[in-house]
């Protein structure tokens, strides 16, 4: 058995949000060995179970979607190249971000611009 790379924070958490006070709250996904922003599928939802978009990604999925963001068994995933926004009205949020095989997903909560997700 092998283990399996996490995301930076404390538990299975894996997103950072930056306390800047824009407009945006500003997301990265980063691998915990090297610090850096990794590229990932994420799943955001809100406190109804609405899925949430990051900013700059269509709001609809192409029809038979099998590249960008995409549809797996009913949920969208959306490919983030290690960073992503979302507009401040839409926290919290639930989010599960995927890589591959190599990295163990991360779930847990966005609540405030500031606070680490978990």
């Amino acid at each position: 058995m092998w283990d399996r790379r996490r995301f930076l924070s404390g538990g299975a958490a894996g997103l950072w949000i930056p306390a800047d006070g824009g407009r945006e709250v500003k997301v990265r996904v980063v691998d915990a060995e090297t610090g850096r922003p990794a590229p990932a599928r994420v799943r955001l939802v809100d406190a109804r179970g609405a899925e949430v978009v990051p900013v700059g990604h269509p709001a609809e999925l192409a029809r038979g979607a099998a590249e960008g963001d995409v549809a797996f068994s009913s949920r969208r995933f959306c490919y983030v190249n290690g960073e992503f926004a979302v507009p401040p009205a839409a926290l919290p949020l639930r989010y599960l971000v995927v890589k591959g095989y190599e990295y163990a997903p991360a779930e847990g909560a966005l609540e405030t611009a500031g606070a680490r997700g978990g």
